[in-house]
This record gives structure tokens, sequence and C-alpha cells, in this order.
């Protein structure tokens, strides 16, 4: 194995090897479906136990109640800058926003 490196940038940390090996096979062929987790529809039975187990864990680890709904979204943290003021503002509101660079475009 060639020398890895310690990442403590804001992004992503190290994962043990055993986790990207276990990534990288199921790429090729998930669970012994035949196709790579990314190939799979949203719909399949693989991918929906995929996604009910995560959810579950979440509710799980964070003690999330059966009555709230949780989302799992792309965009990162442009995302998150415009979700969070959406969400605080409430109903039939508006805010200005102004645009100053990079994290506000």
């Amino acid at each position: 194995m060639e020398k890895r490196v310690f990442n403590f940038s804001a992004g992503p940390c190290c994962l043990p090897m055993e986790v990207l090996k276990e990534a990288h096979d199921d790429m090729f062929n998930y669970k012994g479906t035949g196709m790579s987790i990314m190939e799979m529809s949203h719909r399949n039975k693989e991918y929906a136990k995929v996604w009910n187990n995560a959810r579950d864990g979440f509710r799980k680890l964070l003690g999330i109640p059966a009555e709230y709904q949780i989302f799992f979204m792309q965009g990162g943290a442009s995302l998150q800058f415009s979700g969070v003021p959406m969400n605080l503002l409430g109903e039939k509101k508006s805010a200005n926003f102004l645009v100053t660079g990079v994290w506000s475009d």
C-alpha cells in the first residue's frame, strides 16, 4: 500500500481502508446484484434497503421522532446557506439578500 495522508481539511476525512475496499467492491457489484449502487434506480428494492437503513440509522442516532421526515439532499454548503434563512423566515415573508462573493452566489 502506498503512503496514506492525513486530511485535516473542511471536507471529508480519511476513511479506513476496509471502508474504501467495501465501497470499491460495491461500485462494481452491489451485494451480488450484478450492478453498481450508482446504476440502480431509486425504486430498486436493494437501493430502498440502503435508503431505509440510512434513514432509520439517523432516526435512532439523533432521536428523531417518527412524525418528522428526513430528507437526503445534495447541494452541500451552498444549499445549506440558502436553506437555513428560507426555513427561518416563515410563511409569506421576504428578506433582502446581498451577493458579496463566492459564498453568496
